[in-house]
């Protein structure tokens, strides 16, 4: 038995055995603290108030980085990883060289952990009616915790001046960690180890799923409340025990290391790490401040958003096991899209192709249109890049820069009331230089043309690609969202190693991808055969990949001539002006209808002419294939 007397040798020699088992600190004149460090010069900047390491007073020691205090039996407890209290009086008289008296015949022997657990069990406990810390009355029961309105320690008589009302948490060994109910008027919470510092709910190791380790039962609690598997470890205490569970059951998903988001808790992770790989048991130290956001432990990043620590430990179980978690993203994100205004519409600066869209584009989506040679597609899309407002990229494999740029100029120019052609501003010809004075105010910060020797060197896909991906960068440097995106025409585009119909394939896959990830839109351009333009048809079968365009594009839109489109009995447009653009497929917006324009060839403009209507077609308008020829 370890008499007062025992005691009392040892706390006078404190500071004559300190050095046998202690670091010195780095100024010499203390000992580096075993639970935190404080002491061997790590830190950035000494604190004058506190000095280096640990103090000695009247045989007590106090580190004044972490807080820890106690006399010389604790400190080597702490030192060399919770050893029994015992056999560490026994070791420190070693060092004095004063052998442990033989234990009295006569006198009783300390309690057995059955005859604690028995006395323990004796005590009158409350059922669990109301959640304790954030811990629900289910889990806490599921984990043996109880309620003692009672309380007397049963091991150490005498160490508790009259009833207590605390929590009850069983530990490894017949043991059990007990803590007083907070006092309202905020004095320091007492607890108790009643039969030694043990680990709380080792049988986690069995359950299958990663493990985390943390400081305490109320931590490990706390963790499960949030769906995880853990373990409390009673500080550095209970680690001894911990690895020899893990030996005896080891958890075949691994350990995570994940003590208090501080100092000492740092301290902790590296010692049980230690402890742990010598004992060649492999694992892993969490980044605590992301899991527990900013709280000092699990039990408080519980309290204050349950649902955050929730989700972040399922991220971890999903990381650590690989798995995937259909359910786990929930409405986040939507509410998130609604929140940033991510789905408002993105006009097209044309007000009656807006009205047929819903209102415009919409982000995250690959817009394709089609239309027969010559009927003006390059044209359209140009004045609806140039009218949108937003920063666009467009890639034309059929035109230097320059000849688009002049169209613009041209229909820039016309708008002015000026009579002048893409052939006259290419030539020079009489307002040229007005012109390009109005297109560097108007679009050239806005719009990028390329080109094949004009900002392009070849047709791949890969340098459009980087093109692309540089654009968004740039935007996001200066607080630009990212760029619209058109491409003239997307059978151009070459992939290198595949044919024409894989080649679009992946090109679409491509660009759906971009736009997605970007949150902005692609129009693609393709062409149709001039069959096309007969009988008022546009059939999506009569063209090369048009299963490709018809499954991967969200919105498809046909350019055709009105005639036609009114009249499915003529076989030649009364007037070719007239064109319209047809909704053949559009998600979010309504299917078949159109918007009608007057096509000025001159100046490459479509002027809208009427409000938007509906296709009057009977069997054409139930199929999108009926409604465009690719």
């Amino acid at each position: 038995m370890v008499t007062p007397e025992r005691m009392q040798k040892l706390h006078d020699n404190t500071e004559t055995l300190a050095p046998f088992f202690l670091d010195r600190a780095k100024d010499k004149r203390g000992y580096v603290c075993p639970a935190c460090g404080h002491g061997s010069g790590t830190a950035k900047k000494k604190d004058r108030n506190t000095g280096d390491g640990l103090t000695f007073k009247a045989g007590r020691w106090h580190c004044f980085a972490c807080g820890r205090k106690g006399d010389i039996v604790d400190l080597y407890q702490l030192k060399h990883g919770g050893i029994a209290f015992s056999q560490a009086v026994e070791e420190l008289e070693a060092m004095l060289g004063v052998a442990p008296p033989p234990p009295p015949v006569v006198k009783k022997q300390e309690k057995s952990p059955e005859q604690v657990k028995a006395e323990f069990e004796k005590l009158a406990f409350s059922p669990l009616v109301d959640e304790y810390r954030g811990i629900s009355p289910e889990t806490l029961s599921r984990y043996g915790a109880k309620l003692c309105k009672d309380f007397r320690n049963p091991l150490k008589a005498g160490t508790i001046q009259g009833p207590r009302e605390a929590m009850t948490f069983p530990t490894a060994g017949g043991c059990y960690y007990v803590r007083a109910l907070e006092h309202k008027d905020g004095e320091r919470c007492d607890k108790w180890d009643i039969g030694g510092k043990m680990p709380f709910n080792v049988g986690a190791l069995k359950q299958g799923r990663p493990v985390m380790v943390v400081e305490g039962a109320i931590d490990a609690l706390s963790i499960m409340e949030a769906g995880g598997e853990a373990v409390g470890v009673c500080g550095g205490g209970g680690i001894a025990p911990f690895v020899e569970a893990v030996k005896n059951s080891p958890s075949p998903n691994g350990i995570l290391l994940a003590a208090d988001n501080d100092k000492a808790g740092a301290s902790f992770n590296q010692q049980w790490k230690e402890e742990l790989e010598r004992a060649g048991i492999e694992c892993k130290v969490l980044d605590v401040a992301a899991l527990f956001a900013g709280a000092k432990d699990a039990n408080e990043a519980l309290q204050q958003d349950r649902e955050g620590l929730t989700h972040r430990i399922a991220e971890i179980y999903a990381s650590e096991m690989q798995l995937f978690n259909p359910w786990a993203a929930g409405t986040m994100e939507l509410v998130e899209s609604i929140e940033s205004n991510s789905y408002e519409p993105i006009s097209t600066g044309i007000e009656n192709l807006d009205k047929a869209l819903g209102g415009g584009f919409v982000a995250r989506q690959l817009v394709i249109l089609g239309a027969a040679p010559g009927m003006g597609k390059t044209a359209i899309c140009q004045q609806i890049a140039e009218s949108t407002g937003r920063s666009v990229l467009y890639f034309c494999f059929e035109m230097a820069r320059e000849q688009l740029q002049a169209r613009s100029i041209s229909r820039l120019m016309h708008g002015q009331g000026q009579d002048i052609s893409p052939l006259d501003v290419m030539q020079g010809k009489l307002g040229w230089r007005e012109g390009v004075k109005l297109y560097q105010k108007e679009i050239a910060g806005r719009v990028a043309y390329f080109g094949l020797g004009s900002g392009l060197h070849s047709s791949g896909l890969e340098e459009m690609l980087h093109i692309m991906r540089e654009g968004v960068r740039y935007n996001a440097s200066i607080g630009r969202p990212a760029p619209l995106v058109f491409v003239d025409y997307l059978q151009l585009v070459d992939v290198q190693g595949q044919d024409e119909q894989a080649a679009l394939k992946t090109v679409m896959e491509s660009l759906k991808e971009f736009a997605v990830k970007h949150g902005t839109v692609v129009v693609g351009i393709v062409a149709n055969n001039r069959e096309s333009n007969k009988a008022g048809g546009v059939s999506m079968y009569a063209g090369r990949g048009s299963s490709s365009i018809e499954y991967g594009a969200d919105i498809v839109l046909g350019l055709a001539y009105t005639d036609l489109l009114d009249n499915k009995k003529m076989e030649e447009p009364a007037d070719k002006k007239k064109r319209s653009l047809v909704l053949a497929k559009g998600r979010f917006c309504k299917q078949d209808a159109r918007a009608d324009f007057e096509f000025n060839g001159r100046y490459s403009e479509f002027v809208p002419v009427n409000e938007w209507g509906n296709v009057e077609s009977k069997a054409e308008s139930n199929t999108i294939d009926s409604l465009l020829q690719l």
